[in-house]
């Protein structure tokens, strides 16, 4: 998250630092918990995001 510049992503990078800052409690509450229903509840998030750099990388390089 520290490669995240909020200031020059403007509006766009802000909201997906809060994401990420959720997650991350998630994370860490889950572990503290040891609850894994916790971590079943953030996959799709999870899941959502990483799909989403996977489609940004592929429009960057022009593969879509």
């Amino acid at each position: 998250m520290i490669s995240l510049d909020v200031n020059q992503g403007g509006e766009w990078a802000k909201n997906l630092m809060e994401i990420y800052t959720f997650i991350v409690e998630k994370l860490v509450e889950s572990n503290m918990k040891k609850d894994i229903k916790i971590l079943d509840e953030i996959m799709p998030l999870i899941e959502d995001i990483r799909d989403t750099w996977n489609e940004a990388y592929k429009v960057s390089k022009g593969s879509k």
